[in-house]
C-alpha cells in the first residue's frame, strides 16, 4: 500500500475530473476500485446499477468543488502532511500493521503454533472485543491483503482549523451531524481520490503532545487515527464505539484501553484498532518488533 500526500487544491481538482468522465470509464473506475480496496467483484452488477449508486455521491463531490470555489480565496493553500511522518506512516502500515494482524491470525487458529504467554494475552484480548472468531479472520484477512496490494494508494490531505471550518464543514454538516473537531476522516466516497484520508491539524497537536503508552512510540496517536480511518476505508466499518470516548485531557487517553469498548460489536473500526494496536504491543514486549521505530 502506498500514501501520498496532497493539497485540498489538488482534491478538489480530482472530483472534478472524476466527474467529468464518460460513464463507462466512471463504471470501469468503480469496478477497479472495488476490487482493489475492499476485494469486493461488481461483476454481478450491471453498468446501469452501478451509475444510479454513483450519482447520489456525485452529487456530494458537486458539493465540496462548488464550496471550494466560493471560499479558495480564504482558506490556507498548499497544506500536505509533514513527509517525515508520511514516511513513518507508510512504514507502519506496511510493515507493523501486517505483522500484528498475523499475530491475531495465528491465535484464531486453534492448532497454530504459539508461545503460550503470547496466545492467552491476544486471546484474552479477542475475547474482550468480538464474539464471532470466523467473521474477525475473514476482514482481518481482507484488511491484510488489501495492504499487500502495491497498487493501493491512499491519498492523505491535511487540514487545518481555518480550511476546515470553511470548506469541509459545511458540507459535512448537512449529513453528518457532531463533527466540528475531528482528529481524521475517511472519505470513502471521494471517487478520483485513492482511499481518502484527511488529517486535522487537532490529530497532529495531540500527537506531538501525547505521552505514548509503549515508551518511544512516538507516533502512537497519530498511528491509532491512520489505523482507524483505514478500517472505514478497506472495510466500510462503523463507528458505533470509541476507545477514548469520554476522555477529555490528552493525558487520559489510552489508545490500547478496551474499557469503553463493549464486546459484540461486530464491525466497528475502534474494534479492529484497538486489537491490532494490543496485538503489535504484545510483539514490541517479546522483542519481535520495535515499535520505538514508529
Amino acid at each position: 500500500m502506498k500514501f501520498k500526500t496532497i493539497t485540498t487544491e489538488s482534491a478538489m481538482s480530482k472530483l472534478a475530473a472524476f466527474m467529468a468522465y464518460a460513464p463507462a470509464e466512471k463504471v470501469a473506475y468503480i469496478r477497479n476500485r472495488s476490487l482493489v480496496v475492499r476485494g469486493e467483484d461488481l461483476s454481478e452488477l450491471s453498468d446501469d446499477v452501478i451509475l444510479d449508486s454513483l450519482a447520489p455521491l456525485e452529487s456530494r463531490m458537486q458539493l465540496y468543488v462548488e464550496r471550494f470555489e466560493k471560499v479558495k480565496c480564504a482558506i490556507t493553500p498548499g497544506l500536505t502532511l509533514d513527509s517525515a511522518l508520511l514516511a513513518k506512516t507508510s512504514e507502519f502500515i506496511n510493515v507493523a500493521v501486517p505483522a500484528g494482524i498475523d499475530s491475531v491470525l495465528r491465535s484464531l487458529q486453534p492448532d497454530e503454533p504459539m508461545a503460550a504467554a503470547e496466545n492467552q494475552a491476544l486471546n484474552k484480548v479477542i475475547d474482550a472485543l468480538f464474539t464471532d472468531r470466523q467473521y474477525l479472520r475473514e476482514q482481518l484477512e481482507l484488511v491484510r491483503s488489501a495492504i499487500q496490494k502495491s497498487e493501493l494508494v491512499c491519498e492523505v490531505i491535511r487540514t487545518d482549523a481555518k480550511t476546515y471550518n470553511k470548506l469541509y464543514f459545511p458540507v459535512i454538516d448537512q449529513f453528518v451531524k457532531g463533527l466540528e473537531v475531528p482528529f481524521a476522516l475517511a472519505f470513502p466516497a471521494f471517487m478520483g481520490i485513492e482511499s481518502c484520508l484527511l488529517v486535522h491539524s487537532p490529530a497532529l497537536r495531540i500527537n506531538e503532545t501525547y505521552t505514548p503508552k509503549v515508551a518511544g512510540f512516538a507516533n502512537e496517536f497519530f498511528m491509532y487515527i491512520v489505523l482507524h480511518e483505514l478500517m472505514h476505508l478497506l472495510r466500510n466499518a462503523t463507528d458505533t464505539a470509541y476507545a477514548l470516548a469520554g476522555k477529555g485531557e490528552v493525558s487520559e487517553f489510552d489508545v490500547y484501553s478496551m474499557a469503553n469498548l463493549p464486546v459484540g460489536i461486530p464491525h466497528n473500526a475502534d474494534h479492529y484498532t484497538v486489537l491490532i494496536l494490543n496485538a503489535l504491543s504484545l510483539l514490541h514486549k517479546e522483542g519481535r518488533i520495535d515499535l520505538r521505530q514508529y
